[in-house]
């Protein structure tokens, strides 16, 4: 039980560990105890917004100020594992900076309480942005009545792979080839079975094919309701007990040593659970191995969404017109400036204009990895972030183990864990239904 709850934990971190790599410095050379000290040149009629976040874009930050004379922006940068200890005790201590960026798991807790403005209000009048936001939805409040923030960057969820072992064993490799033929269920299968013969896997733990199912639609809709995920989280179930009795699941990934170790020893062949920032991690890994990597679609025809980056000012912040014009110039991608490749703004606008050449990857074989993340990005349902998902995630997940486990009837399986989500957490359900 020990063993199983550590790997629960380990999945629950994956997405928070994720977002660190994604910055286009490294956050272990930044002093996190002190404000970036290039924007302190001010004079008494500059207005300075404070924005905390955990990625440097110090480059954008200085076409801001030059476009916008008068408003200078001081960044405290902190480490991705401090922020929602820090943001809470801000905001809930009633100060806190004018702006904040969030990763999308973290942004859920904040959408009751009143702590972030509502940007539908005068004289924000975000709503002119909606057409141009398609996630505009995972923005909302508990309530769906206010816009607590919106998106700057946004990532699919996709598959990596090894090219160089798939076409050894006779198996597609291209990654659109590849994509079409991780569609059918029974061929996901059948990779693992003759890769186990050699010793290499392709599934990390018993979470990754349901979750390219639950990632493409959520847990809850938008009056707080369990979301029927249907047959195919069934067939996603029933493939993840086939490859755990016949001992085809490593039980490690990308962020554990016994992953780690699997990659680097040419093992771990496949992330079928893939967030678009492990390309860098992979790139820090196993360097030796540039060119071997591909980057394609989820399995089983998802478009699956895998995170967001958003911004949204302080309700108390005293400069709120200025935290504005800020958050404006970052969502809308002023300066068309993207700090990595392995995500794509969500401004449906500043996307038509992203270059194809940014977007080769040396490490994946100078793959164009764009048209992927266009298509997908076109294809990902929104769905609504709440304070609940934290713990629903953790059912969810021990409800997919334990089921793994017993091998019972997966659709009855399926039931039960949502069953459990309404049990546990109808309460808190009912408070946020009451108090909207």
């Amino acid at each position: 039980m020990v063993i199983k709850t550590k790997f629960i934990l380990l999945v629950g971190f994956l997405l928070i560990m994720l977002a660190a790599v994604g910055c286009k410095e490294s956050i272990n050379d930044i002093d996190n105890d002190n404000y970036d000290k290039t924007n302190t040149n001010t004079t008494q009629k500059d207005v300075v917004l404070e924005f905390w976040t955990w990625s440097p874009i110090d480059e954008i930050i200085s076409k801001f100020e030059s476009d916008n004379p008068g408003i200078k922006i001081n960044t405290k940068l902190l480490d991705y594992f401090q922020c929602k200890e820090e943001y809470m005790k801000a905001l809930t201590n009633g100060d806190g900076p004018d702006v904040l960026m969030f990763y999308s798991d973290m942004f859920g807790l904040y959408t009751v309480d009143g702590v972030l403005q509502d940007l539908l209000e005068e004289p924000f009048n975000a709503e002119k942005y909606q057409k141009d936001f398609p996630r505009w939805d995972g923005g909302l409040s508990i309530d769906n009545k206010h816009l607590l923030s919106l998106t700057y960057t946004t990532a699919p969820q996709v598959t990596l792979y090894r090219t160089d072992v798939m076409k050894e064993n006779g198996f597609p490799y291209e990654p659109e080839e590849m994509a079409k033929y991780l569609e059918n269920p029974d061929n996901i299968l059948s990779i693992a079975t003759k890769l186990k013969q050699k010793n290499k896997y392709i599934f990390q733990w018993p979470y990754d094919l349901p979750n390219v199912v639950r990632f493409s639609m959520g847990t809850f809709d938008k009056d707080l309701n369990s979301i029927e995920h249907g047959e195919l989280m069934n067939k996603a179930l029933d493939i993840t007990k086939t490859a755990f009795k016949n001992k085809m699941i490593l039980n490690g990934n990308l962020w554990t040593e016994e992953g780690q170790e699997a990659i680097k020893d040419n093992q771990l062949v496949m992330l079928l659970d893939a967030n678009p920032y492990a390309v860098n991690e992979l790139e820090k890994l196993a360097p030796e191995q540039k060119g071997l990597w591909r980057l394609t679609k989820p399995s089983l025809g998802m478009a699956s969404w895998q995170f967001d980056n958003r911004i949204s000012i302080n309700a108390r912040s005293k400069h709120k017109e200025q935290a504005w014009k800020f958050i404006e110039y970052l969502v809308t991608h002023k300066t068309d400036i993207i700090y990595d490749k392995h995500s794509i703004p969500e401004y449906l606008p500043a996307r038509q204009r992203l270059k194809e050449d940014y977007y080769i990857d040396a490490y994946l074989g100078n793959q164009n990895i764009l048209n992927i993340f266009n298509e997908l990005g076109n294809k990902m349902i929104p769905y609504k972030l709440t304070p609940m998902d934290e713990k629903a995630n953790g059912i969810y997940g021990q409800g997919i183990w334990d089921a793994v486990e017993r091998g019972t009837n997966s659709d009855e399986d399926i039931k039960k864990i949502f069953q459990n989500i309404n049990k546990q957490l109808g309460e808190e359900k009912k408070h946020y239904s009451i108090n909207g």
